[in-house]
Formats: structure tokens, sequence, C-alpha cells
């Protein structure tokens, strides 16, 4: 038996990686994180990357700089990860293990966890919403610019999306997924040599 859970331990990941940085060092802009109570009916906002890696990734957690300027519902703000729909559109409808975040403020540098939420290879948005009409918020963009990887705002009221000209300030860590199967083959491997040694 204690052969068995070694084995297993050695086929889980050591330790986080960064799948993406951004840089978390606000510059001096951002984008506004609005309820639908605001006079621009409301903005959610959503950061590009892509996973390249053909196993996918397991993510760990994000961090970003920005938070809350009011949130009377005390409802939060949703952080999810979405799939590209199309150029520059996330799919709004389906977000890939949300969690809600209560900001302490507007101006902190966050780290949330998202523990085994893991991302097939492809092209992702991270978004930020506000969970009720009446919280406001901000993202603030990077210091760093990455022409490729530019942020898009989506009006709640309309469902449109607007490209930015900021990259926003975000970090990624997690590890590369396990190759599939790897785990069993690892686990066969030892059962075997285990009943090797009894023989």
């Amino acid at each position: 038996m204690r052969t068995v859970v070694a084995a297993l331990l050695l086929a889980a990941p050591a330790h986080a990686a960064v799948l993406v940085d951004y840089g978390t060092v606000p510059g001096s802009t951002g984008l506004t994180i609005a309820g639908t109570a605001d006079q621009f009916g409301g903005f959610a906002a959503f950061q590009p990357f892509t996973v390249t890696d053909p196993q996918g990734w397991i993510i760990d957690t994000v961090t970003l700089f920005g938070g809350r300027d009011s949130d009377p519902a005390n409802q939060g703000a949703s952080l999810a990860f979405y799939a590209e729909l199309a150029p520059s559109t996330p799919d709004f409808a389906n977000p890939i293990g949300t969690r809600t975040a209560f900001f302490q403020n507007s101006q902190s540098l966050s780290t949330i966890p998202f523990i085994n939420v893991t991302l097939p290879q492809g092209r992702y948005y991270f978004g930020f919403a506000p969970n009720s009409p009446g919280y406001l918020g901000a993202w603030y963009a990077s210091q760093m610019s990455d022409p490729a990887n530019r942020a898009v705002t989506r009006r709640l009221t309309a469902g449109t999306y607007i490209v930015q000209n900021q990259t926003m300030t975000m970090r990624i860590d997690g590890v590369v997924a396990p190759a599939p199967g790897a785990s069993l083959a690892l686990l066969a491997g030892t059962l075997a040599y285990a009943r090797r040694r009894r023989v």
C-alpha cells in the first residue's frame, strides 16, 4: 500500500509554474468594471491568452492589480476563464471555473485561487465582471504591452465587445497537465514491480 501511494504522489505536479505573465505592476490607466446601473450600461473586462501545450494546463492561481470602489449589495465580482468563441470574443455564456471575489479596495494586488481548473490547448480569456448593478471597480493595465493580446470589454446591456489598447495586469500560475494515462501507467508499473519483488 505504501508503494502505491508513493507512486501516485510522484505522478502529481510538484510545484506551480507560470503559464502567462503580462506583469502585475500597474500602469497609469485601467478599465472600469461596473454593474448595469452605470450610465454606460455596465462593463466587464477580459484579457486574452493562449495555452500552447498540447496536454493543456491545470490552473493554480491568477494574480491581478485592481478591485472595487463600491459594492453596496456586497455580491462581489465574478472572475472566470472563457474559451474564445470568435476573434476578440470570449464565450461569455459559458464561464470556466468561476470564482467570486470580494476585493478590499480598487488598488491592490490580489491572488485568486483556481484550484483544479483545467484548460485544454487553445485560446482563452480571463474575465472580471460585476455581480450586481451597484458594483464599481477597476482592473489596471500593465506597464507591459502586448499588441497581440489586447484586452476587450463587454458592454453588458448590449452584449458588444470593444478591443482596448491595454494589456491587463495578470499572471496565471499552474502546471502542465500530465499526459493522458500517465498516472495509470506509473501505477501499473509500480504494481508490477511490487509483484516481482514478492516472487
